[in-house]
């Protein structure tokens, strides 16, 4: 059964949250999706109650994060590429991270481009204003391009 839209929305979050961990606090990538995915735990409905399920594409977070980690100088090298005056150690870190994602689902062939940067737009709007919406999008659209030209081939 292919994993929801909603569900593939979570896992993309839930990396963007562990990549953010191994970023600041130096946390091993296993040991930050686990933390990632405690705290994002949803509550019970009653005190003692089992936790409602939730609509999450675990193993798709796992390979994100996987991913991002194993090729971050390649695609730290794309998004640098393509943010003009603009340094990866100069853009805030969720927003690098998101870029990250991003970048990693079109490189990997993962995700449809109009879709990995749709919802990476999605995520920046979200957790981090419209301002960032506008900078990942113009970031991710550059990538889209530069990976298109070829300039950077997949690594899978």
């Amino acid at each position: 059964m292919k994993p929801s839209f909603s569900a593939r929305r979570q896992a993309r979050v839930l990396a963007v949250q562990a990549l953010y961990q191994v970023d600041v606090a130096g946390a091993a990538p296993d040991q930050a999706l686990a933390t990632a995915l405690r705290m994002t735990e949803p509550e019970p409905e009653r005190p003692g109650a089992d936790p409602a399920p939730r609509d999450l594409d675990l193993a798709y977070a796992e390979e994100l994060v996987r991913y991002v980690c194993e090729e971050r100088p390649r695609l730290d090298a794309l998004i640098a590429g393509a943010s003009a005056n603009w340094r990866l150690d100069r853009m805030g870190r969720l927003d690098a991270q998101i870029l990250r994602v991003g970048a990693a689902e079109m490189a990997r062939g993962s995700t449809p481009t109009p879709v990995a940067i749709d919802e990476a737009i999605e995520i920046a709007r979200e957790y981090c204003g419209d301002e960032s919406r506008v900078f990942v999008n113009g970031v991710l659209d550059g990538v889209a391009k530069s990976l298109a030209g070829g300039r950077h081939g997949s690594a899978s």
